[in-house]
């Protein structure tokens, strides 16, 4: 499956051996990327020349045409495209062929050919963050060239430097909006596309106008040729006429004649012919047949000077046209490259669009995020508190039961609960005293509680009421140390008899004064809590 496509140019680092070796073009492109690239091919020889790019081995490097016509010690940019699509990672590599097809057909021309070894280096995606910098390398043996895209007439800076578009993409791959910006994969396609032909057809529309200025100066020349044709075509001056033996003759025949006589004279000072030669042909060139044949040999070249100038200017007018439709050629390629380019801004602005609103999405799913999780924090640290509170007041609750525990089994070792005055109270309250009247384990709360339970429903009857009271009394008695007598034998038993529990020991008289006064306490919470029931 294809992956995200690139929507920038790459700017390729090329590099070449040195001279006399065979030429190398490494590249290092993401797997799944498509990267465009030229290769720049330069005729070193006077004459126009066809060159042919041969691919071995090569099935990830295309070029927009793979035969081309390089003009006399001109250079031509051939659109290149890598395509890692379906390769697997590592090294991948090939040869390039750049043969010149008609260089031996010029003498002195020494141009033949370059081998370029070719080697992609697949890496692993995501695609790396851009140069924009072009790195140009040093030339070929055979006069080939490597670079990043070159700046060419009427290119702008967009299609120099390598646009934000892969820089906002990694934004998204390194962040955590990865799987909401394969939203916007087809619109980087599309980018991707129309900016690599707005580049293709900027090339073309330079080698166009490149054509319409040679065409121009071509036009130029055969014009400057026609006049100067039209010029030598003119009839000389005559300077008057002359007579010999009765017929008239044109200054120009007589001039014509003289002209010839110079040349005899300059061949036989150069010595390419004799004395005898120069005397003999000379008086060839003399009297009235001589003029005649002047003058036929003036006028024949006369007509032959004006069908040359006729051709010339033939000549001149089809370059001119060839000029016009040139250059008419060359602005309907600029403006196909125009529209191409400005295609690829509205692809580039809308792919922009679409990763801004995946940008804002991100944004507030964050923020919704951070809120939640905040609020979640929030919740966990009142419910630990909460926690804490109640472990607290569980352990505060367990260590209060288990004082009270504790001091009321000292009640029953101390003997202060030896019987219950004769009460007369409900039947439903003879469990509650008998309970209370057989203590062996049982603590007062279970008794508090037996009785609550049975005054908590309905009217309360007025014998429950008397039988609270008359339970408050038998407490009073049972649990009344404020006497001397009680305070006196509480004391003995716990410092002659009692072992305290957490020494091991008879209780000292600090410790038993202490245990007192804890069990006066817990009386007062039962009298206090059988008042309340009382109410």
């Amino acid at each position: 499956m294809k992956s995200v496509l690139t929507s920038l140019v790459f700017v390729l680092a090329f590099q070449m051996s040195a001279f006399g070796q065979q030429a190398a073009w490494n590249v290092d492109i993401a797997q799944n990327t498509t990267a465009s690239s030229n290769l720049t091919v330069i005729n070193q020889c006077r004459a126009s020349h066809q060159f042919k790019l041969q691919r071995q081995n090569l099935p990830f490097l295309t070029f927009a045409q793979e035969q081309i016509q390089v003009g006399g010690g001109q250079t031509v940019n051939v659109p290149a495209r890598f395509d890692t699509v379906g390769l697997g990672l590592g090294p991948h590599q090939g040869q390039l062929t750049i043969a010149c097809l008609t260089c031996k057909n010029e003498v002195g021309c020494t141009q033949d050919k370059d081998v370029l070894n070719v080697v992609v280096n697949v890496t692993s995606p995501p695609v790396p963050t851009f140069k924009p910098t072009p790195k140009p390398s040093p030339t070929g043996t055979g006069g080939t060239q490597f670079n990043g895209p070159p700046r060419l007439a009427g290119q702008t800076e967009w299609q120099i430097n390598a646009r934000n578009t892969g820089v906002l993409f990694d934004r998204f791959v390194a962040g955590g909006c990865v799987n909401l910006a394969g939203d916007c994969e087809k619109l980087r396609e599309k980018a991707a596309e129309l900016e690599a032909a707005a580049v293709e057809a900027q090339s073309k529309a330079d080698a166009a106008k490149k054509a319409a200025d040679d065409a121009d100066a071509a036009a130029k020349k055969a014009e400057a040729d026609a006049q100067k044709a039209a010029d030598a075509a003119k009839p000389a001056n005559s300077g008057g006429s002359i007579t010999s033996d009765g017929e008239t003759f044109d200054g120009a025949d007589s001039a014509w004649l003289e002209e010839k006589k110079k040349k005899l004279f300059e061949d036989w000072q150069a010595g390419r012919i004799t004395a005898e030669q120069h005397q003999a042909k000379r008086a060839e060139l003399s009297g009235t047949e001589a003029l005649r044949k002047a003058r036929e040999e003036r006028l024949a070249n006369e007509a032959k000077l004006k069908k040359g100038a006729e051709n010339a200017r033939a000549a001149a007018e089809k370059a001119r046209r060839d000029a016009e439709n040139a250059k008419a050629d060359a602005a309907a390629a600029q403006k196909a490259a125009d529209d191409a380019k400005a295609a690829a801004d509205k692809a580039l602005e809308e792919y922009r669009k679409c990763l801004k609103a995946i940008e804002d999405e991100c944004a507030r799913i964050a923020a919704e995020k951070k809120k939640k999780d905040e609020e979640a924090r929030t919740a966990a640290i009142a419910q630990g508190e909460k926690d804490k509170k109640k472990r607290y007041e569980e352990a505060r609750s367990a260590a209060q039961q288990a004082e009270i525990d504790y001091l009321l089994d000292n009640f029953k070792r101390l003997g202060l609960i030896t019987h219950l005055p004769n009460t007369k109270v409900p039947d439903a309250l003879d469990p509650a005293f008998d309970a209370l009247q057989k203590i062996t384990g049982e603590s007062i709360r279970n008794f508090l509680q037996q009785v609550a339970g049975q005054v908590g429903g309905g009217p309360i009857d007025p014998n429950y009421i008397n039988a609270l009271g008359e339970a408050y009394k038998a407490m009073s008695a049972l649990f009344n140390m404020r006497t001397k007598a009680g305070l006196e034998r509480v004391h003995r038993l716990l410092t002659t008899k009692i072992i305290n529990p957490k020494t091991g020991k008879i209780y000292t008289e600090d410790q038993a004064w202490n245990k007192i006064k804890r069990m006066e306490d817990l009386m007062e919470k039962i009298k206090a809590k059988l008042a309340q029931h009382g109410k």
